[in-house]
């Protein structure tokens, strides 16, 4: 049969004599059936087969970008979690133009109001501690009993404060950790742990510990006590709420929406 004068073939059409073409039937065999030249049917079968591959090709390269993208989206997820349980400041990773993405794929959110509140929540906490050790080295300047038990020997007013901050969040004072070594001329270099309280005479040992146990007291009385405890409990909840938030980007894997640095 004559095989000129066949109008131009359709995209459709060649995506169906590739599909033939595919499932076994020959380029002659295509040819012969639809009566045209063997050589335009093989040209718009590799036509079809080109542009897949390439569609094939650059669907594999956005997946593989994407998964990229996704993975340092995750890490700066991982980054925040890390800082967050070590109770560190997150301004310069929130900075950082991937946290930038993070927030424009997530921009409802509540991980961004809660990292800025955590944010004024340390500043808090440290202005916190630093009114509660003024006023506890206050309240340490008045103590009699205390006074008293350090007359004859020295009071180290560093040590006694910072034994007095690490009991803030537990008050566990423990009268076994009191430790005395000897000095001359009856006297005893006091420690609780790592803190140096000071030099004690030997008949003063006994009340000291004894008044350290009930200036535990004194400090839960302190309105820098209550103030501090308070930050620390709103500092915990808020801790637990932001970690909660980023186990789930993090093991999701996947970040809804777009951000300035999505390959499409």
């Amino acid at each position: 049969m004559p095989r000129g004068g066949k109008p131009p073939v359709s995209w459709d059409q060649a995506v169906e004599w590739e599909r033939r073409n595919r499932q076994g039937e020959t380029v002659p065999q295509i040819a012969s059936k639809d009566d045209f030249d063997i050589r335009s049917v093989r040209k718009h079968i590799n036509r079809v087969k080109e542009e897949s591959e390439t569609t094939e090709a650059r669907t594999e390269l956005y997946k593989e970008v994407l998964r990229e993208h996704f993975q340092e989206l995750t890490d700066v997820a991982r980054q925040l979690d890390r800082a967050i349980n070590d109770e560190a400041d997150v301004t310069l990773i929130i900075a950082h133009p991937l946290a930038k993405a993070l927030q424009e794929h997530l921009p409802k959110s509540q991980l961004w109001p809660a990292l800025g509140e955590w944010k004024t929540t340390l500043n808090e906490e440290l202005q916190g501690s630093a009114n509660l050790r003024d006023a506890i080295k206050k309240a340490i300047s008045e103590d009699v009993p205390l006074a008293a038990a350090f007359e004859g020997g020295r009071m180290d007013v560093e040590g006694v404060t910072n034994l007095m901050m690490s009991q803030v969040d537990n008050l566990d004072f423990d009268p076994a950790k009191v430790k005395s070594s000897p000095m001359e001329s009856s006297a005893f270099q006091v420690k609780y742990d790592e803190y140096l309280l000071g030099v004690v005479r030997t008949n003063k040992l006994d009340d000291l510990i004894k008044v350290l146990g009930q200036f535990i007291l004194v400090l839960q009385n302190l309105e820098e006590y209550r103030n501090l405890t308070q930050i620390r409990k709103t500092k915990l909840e808020l801790k637990s709420s932001i970690l909660d938030t980023l186990t789930g980007i993090i093991y999701k894997k996947l970040v809804p929406g777009r951000c300035r640095f999505c390959p499409f």
